[in-house]
């Protein structure tokens, strides 16, 4: 029989609490500036709306291109590394890209960091082998499908937090917020979220 994660009693429900706010943070950025693409486009110098509307499809589907090509990848170096590092890694990455993108001066820095953002994070896959390796073998199913409500609820509040932070804050410092949100998830993660040591994950 697989041993048991060796962590306390209840360390996995803080485990399961944090991973859930990386989650929730790392799914939120993704989806955060969907409904100010076009006017930032505009903003980059794409004056035609049919040239927006393309472009803004464009990059929307790049970053999923990329986190497909390269979630094999982080998968075996979570395997070699351990899961945490791999879910930090993830909101590392994104939260530098989102950063970046508010600096952005062109349409193709914005289209070419959206499709580097995909292959740098991939928090869910991270999050979810944590998750599966730090819970007891009873609560797994429990604890993954908690997990699936940061995602859903990211789905939808995403945009919305993103439209309100845009229409107050403006479209450029609107990334840097959601970088910011990234840094705190990270500080979470690090301090909070607890991974059994290479002998048990073996085991």
């Amino acid at each position: 029989m697989p041993a048991e994660p060796d962590l306390s009693p209840r360390s996995w429900q803080v485990n399961l609490t944090f991973v859930w706010v990386g989650v929730f943070v790392g799914l939120l950025g993704a989806n955060f500036v969907f409904p100010f693409i076009p006017f930032y486009l505009r903003e980059l110098g794409m004056e035609s709306k049919s040239a927006r509307a393309y472009w803004t499809g464009i990059s929307a589907s790049v970053t999923g291109l990329s986190l497909t090509l390269t979630a094999p990848l982080w998968g075996g170096m979570a395997d070699r590394f351990g899961r945490k590092p791999m879910f930090m890694r993830a909101l590392i990455g994104a939260g530098i890209i989102i950063a970046l993108m508010g600096l952005a001066q062109t349409v193709w820095q914005f289209v070419l960091l959206r499709f580097v953002m995909g292959a740098f994070a991939g928090t869910m896959g991270a999050a979810a082998a944590l998750v599966a390796a730090t819970t007891p073998r009873a609560k797994v199913g429990y604890a993954l499908g908690t997990l699936q409500t940061a995602m859903f609820s990211a789905n939808m509040l995403g945009p919305f937090i993103g439209g309100v932070v845009a229409a107050n804050l403006g479209l450029r410092q609107s990334f840097f917020f959601c970088a910011a949100l990234y840094i705190m998830a990270v500080v979470l993660v690090f301090l909070f979220v607890k991974e059994p040591p290479p002998q048990a994950r073996a085991a």
